[in-house]
């Protein structure tokens, strides 16, 4: 199986969804998959990107209002639950993980691993 290069960076720069925080919010596609959550500073805007082979998708969950302190996601509650601070693995995560399980018809495979002389 070849991949073009851009998959092996991606590969290569995002950590296994095994990984971190990905325990918390499973992907049930069966096959390997990748996932990377980021946050911007203030807690404002909050999302994860991840894949299989099949499919890739994208969660955000922040402030369409803007990125001042007034629109940071701390010390609220949300659905219930409080957050000192949300970050991307929070409602983005959920909310990714969720979209991922709902997708079986885009069954992925394996990813391959890198080789060696990218991993140096």
């Amino acid at each position: 199986m070849t991949f073009p290069i851009w998959v092996w960076a991606n590969l290569v720069m995002m950590s296994p969804a095994d990984q971190g925080v990905g325990p918390q919010h499973p992907c049930g596609q069966g096959t390997g998959h990748l996932r990377q959550n980021r946050t911007t500073d203030g807690h404002t805007q909050t999302w994860t990107v991840g894949a299989t082979t099949g499919i890739a998708t994208a969660s955000w969950f922040g402030s369409y209002k803007g990125f001042g302190s007034e629109w940071a996601n701390e010390n609220t509650t949300i659905n219930g639950t409080y957050y000192t601070g949300l970050d991307g693995a929070n409602i983005a995560g959920t909310q990714w993980a969720h979209l991922m399980n709902a997708a079986p018809q885009y069954p992925g495979h394996r990813f391959p691993s890198p080789p060696p002389s990218m991993l140096r």
